[in-house]
Parts: C-alpha cells; structure tokens; sequence
C-alpha cells in the first residue's frame, strides 16, 4: 500500500529571515557583554583614582586654594591704590550734604565704585541743616556743605562733638534769570533794593514794564545763608516774609525751575549746581557789577559774591577708618582732577580745622588741627 506523504514546500525568502534574526541576536548578546564588562573598569578606575590622584588633580588641587598672602592687583586684578599711589580704603563711607553738592557727591560715589570697584551705601542729600545735625549724631560720615552756624556748633557741644572742616573750593553765589529777560546786569545795591522790596518793577532797572517775583529759600538752607551773608554783611537783613512778590521755597531746584517758565522772575543759587544741574538757554545768570560769574571770576575774586565749600567729618573719626581716608584724600592731584571736571567750583584746598564753640561768646573759630 502506498503511503500518501504530505511533502512541506520550504520558501528560501523564510531561510534567509531566519539566519538574518539569528545574526542580529547574537550582536545584541555580544554588546551586552561588552558594555557590562566596560563599567566594571570605569568602577575600579573611580575607586583606584580616590587614593590615588593623579597629576593633573593635585595642581588643580594646589592653584584653586585661598592665597594666604596679602592680596594685591597682581594676584586679582583689583586695583588697590589710587592713581596717586594712595592705598585704597575698605569701602565707602555714607555720604551727606547740602543739595549745591549733589553733582560732586555723586560723581565721587561712582568714581570710586565703577572705577576702583569699592561698595558702600550711596550718598544722600538732607541738605546743610539736617545734614550738619546728622554728623555731630553719627548717622552721617562725610558732609559736603557749607560752615555750621553759632546754633549748629552749639548741637555740637551737647553732644561732646568737634567738627574737622577741610576747604576744598570757592564757589559762588549767582543770581538767576530768564534769559528773555532784558536786564543782564544787576549793583549789589540794586539786589539788596529787590530783596527789601524797595524795588518792584523791572522798568526801575531798565526793563520792562513788570513786576518783580524773587525767590528766596528757608534760613537753614546753605544758600540762604550765603545770600544773607554776602548780600547784606553786617546789614539787618530783611523779612523777606513779608515782602508781597517773594516767594519762599524748599529746594534749590525749585527756584531754577520757577525761573526758567517765568521771564520776570529773580532767584539766587549756587553756581556749580546751576551749571551742573541744568542746561536749558532759558536760563541766565546775571552780571554783578558789571563782572560775569565764571571761575575764572571766582579764582581772582572779581565776582563780588564768592562761597566756600567744605567736607567735614567729627574730629574722633578713627586715623584708619574709611572716613578719615576720603577725608585726607581731598586735597591730592585725584581730587583736584574729580571735581574739575565735575563741577565749576575754583579749587582751592587748605589743611583741616577744628571747629569749636569760643569760650564766652558765639562766634565760630577756628582751631588748628595740632595747635
């Protein structure tokens, strides 16, 4: 009997999938191996590089400590003198003054900050009074401004303060225009009439038919004091009060401002904040005498009404402190460069001073620092 047997067609297409998957299997089992057997070497190299460092590790070791020796500009790259050869302090010390020194207080702050990269708290601005009051309390460091009055140096007792005061410019004392305004030139006589209201109309002074509306500030301001001073010397000085077209106001700012929308309107301010503060053609400043405020006037004393500017520090401000350094600072060439080119004040510097409350009076004096 014939057996029927079922004969299996194979398709070599299947034979070739076969061998080919078989293949690829086996690459995978071989990387697997390979893989595992590398980790095992990065373990023991990790391990064996713990107690045993290599060469490279022990210079980075070495380069990255902390430099035990002083550090300089070398080691850093941070300056650490001025370019005078003056070490420089640890910081900056808080900064006061009157609003006339703005321009200056702020350029010394990011002098020394942008440029020598020192920290510190940034000036501010209590202006004279307050800021006066402020370095006989301790609040303060430095005040830019002008001398203390009889009432500020008596502060001063109460709290067992000395005061040293250093001169580092003359300023000046400028009356303030609209430049549409046609009068340019003004007598000291003639600014004493407006500010005792004797004369009301500019068409008294040659201009034209308007009244007159002067500024003037509170007695505590630094330029109101100068103006007091300078203007009337030893003269009773008038309630401006109660004068009908003046006009008292709080900021020097103000009076600019108010001066130049007004073409007959009169102020008084400090000519180095003028100058820095604002540049507008609306603007003037008038004449005295016949003599143009300009610091050139200001350095041979033509401009009838020249002002002095001070820093000032309490006198038991340690000879190491940050304090004492900006304070001794003033007076060499960096200083002298400083506020050149930041204000128009005439540089001129003097040795510090003492100043105290004289016995059996009220008047300011002046004590040499080693009197």
């Amino acid at each position: 009997m014939k057996k029927n047997v079922k004969r299996i067609k194979i398709d070599s297409r299947n034979v070739w999938a076969v061998m080919i998957s078989t293949f690829l299997l086996f690459l995978f089992v071989f990387a697997v191996l390979t893989a595992c057997n590398h980790t095992g070497n990065v373990k023991t190299e990790s391990s064996e590089s713990e107690t045993s460092p290599t060469a490279t590790e022990i210079v980075t070791e070495s380069t990255t400590k902390k430099p035990t020796q002083i550090i300089t500009s070398e080691t850093t790259g941070r300056i650490t003198s001025t370019e005078d050869g003056i070490p420089l302090p640890a910081d900056i010390p808080q900064i006061d003054s009157s609003t006339a020194r703005i321009p200056i207080t702020d350029a010394l702050y990011y002098f020394f900050t942008e440029y020598y990269k020192l920290e510190g708290p940034a000036p501010i601005c209590s202006k004279t009074h307050q800021a006066l009051l402020n370095l006989a309390d301790g609040t303060v460091d430095l005040v830019f401004a002008v001398l203390p009055t009889d009432e500020e140096i008596e502060y001063f007792d109460e709290k067992n303060v000395d005061i040293e005061a250093r001169l580092y410019g003359c300023d000046g004392l400028v009356f303030i225009g609209n430049s549409a305004n046609p009068v340019k030139n003004l007598t000291s006589e003639q600014i004493k009439g407006i500010y005792s209201g004797k004369i009301k109309n500019w068409k008294e002074l040659g201009g034209d038919d308007a009244p007159i509306k002067a500024y003037y500030r509170d007695p505590q301001s630094g330029s109101q004091r100068f103006f007091e001073k300078l203007v009337w010397a030893d003269e009773k000085i008038p309630d401006f009060s109660g004068l009908t077209l003046a006009v008292e106001v709080d900021d020097m700012g103000e009076i600019t401002s108010n001066v130049i929308i007004d073409k007959y309107a009169i102020g008084f301010n400090i000519m180095s904040y003028v100058d820095m503060s604002f540049e507008t053609d609306d603007l003037m400043l008038f004449s005295v005498n016949g003599v143009e405020p300009k610091t050139e006037t200001l350095a041979d004393s033509s401009y009838e009404y020249v002002t002095q500017a001070y820093i000032m520090i309490r006198a038991d401000a340690p000879e190491d402190s940050s304090t004492r350094w900006f304070f001794e600072w003033f007076g060499c060439d960096e200083s002298r460069r400083l506020l050149s080119e930041n204000s128009e004040l005439s540089v001129v510097f003097s040795d510090p001073y003492l100043i105290r409350l004289s016995e059996g009076n009220s008047i300011l004096t002046f004590i040499e620092e080693n009197s």
